[in-house]
């Protein structure tokens, strides 16, 4: 519906919500929480804009640019940082208010959807926890978890905290909403714990060693861009590194558009 109400008289308009479609998609794959929150948040911005009766809407908060690099996990500049690049793409709407309320309705409906998958029935979740991370743990009890959406990074904070395997760990968080003095005390948590798991976003993914802290990543969605790869396992594979291996997981969801994307980037999980 999103593509049907931008015009193809304005091409760009057009791009910008395909790549707001694939935003969508790209949240999905990530986790139930992040899907749910985007629709909320597109809902959200349809019910004021009709409330406030402006009939004809063109939001153009977010360019085609910062819109393709946010799905390609590009870097969005220096105006905007990629939670504000997403967010400004899901308030992007176009149409008068017979196709808002059209969308309003489809949305509705998504959003029911999106809610019956809780945790338990989350087999992404699940095989991480009893699988991958449960792995992982065992051979050494410190693992870093990347995830590129802190509603993603907050939904497994609690499902780790609160599962059975995990419930005496230290398990540390970081993301873009801390400062330089915030970020430090969590990695000191994370670096004297004898058991932790830290969950982050990029915000960690350059300028930071932790070879000396972990050895064991990773990756809860498959990056688009392979630097991000790069850039992450770079934390921990790298000069001064005491383990002999490093070990790297991706979770990639079978038959969408992550399993579609090149697998060279070593071991992935179904």
């Amino acid at each position: 519906h999103i593509l049907s109400s931008a015009s193809p008289e304005r091409p760009f308009k057009l791009r910008i919500a395909k790549w707001t479609v694939t935003h969508f998609h790209k949240r999905a794959l990530s986790s139930p929480h992040s899907l749910v929150c985007s629709l909320r948040n597109r809902l959200n911005t349809i019910n004021r804009t009709l409330k406030e009766q402006e009939l004809q809407v063109e939001d153009t908060a977010v360019d085609e640019e910062e819109a393709r690099a946010e799905v390609l996990d590009n870097d969005t500049g220096e105006r905007v940082n990629d939670e504000e690049t997403g967010a400004r793409m899901e308030r992007f709407l176009l149409g008068n208010s017979d196709l808002l309320q059209t969308e309003k309705k489809l949305l509705e409906k998504a959003l029911r959807a999106a809610e019956r998958v809780t945790p338990a029935n989350d087999s992404k979740l699940t095989h991480m926890l009893e699988n991958t991370l449960r792995q992982m743990f065992r051979r050494i009890p410190k693992v870093i978890i990347f995830t590129r959406y802190k509603d993603t990074l907050d939904y497994l904070a609690v499902n780790i905290r609160t599962h059975r395997h995990f419930l005496n760990v230290k398990i540390v968080t970081l993301d873009g909403t801390l400062d330089e003095s915030q970020r430090a005390e969590r990695f000191r948590e994370f670096e004297m714990a004898g058991e932790a798991i830290m969950i982050a976003t990029d915000c960690i993914s350059e300028g930071i060693n932790l070879q000396y802290v972990a050895s064991q990543i990773i990756h809860y969605e498959l990056p688009w861009n392979p630097n991000r790869l790069e850039q992450r396992n770079g934390r921990i594979d790298r000069y001064g590194q005491p383990a002999e291996t490093v070990f790297i997981r991706t979770m990639v969801v079978n038959d969408s558009l992550e399993a579609e994307e090149p697998r060279s980037h070593g071991p992935v999980d179904p």
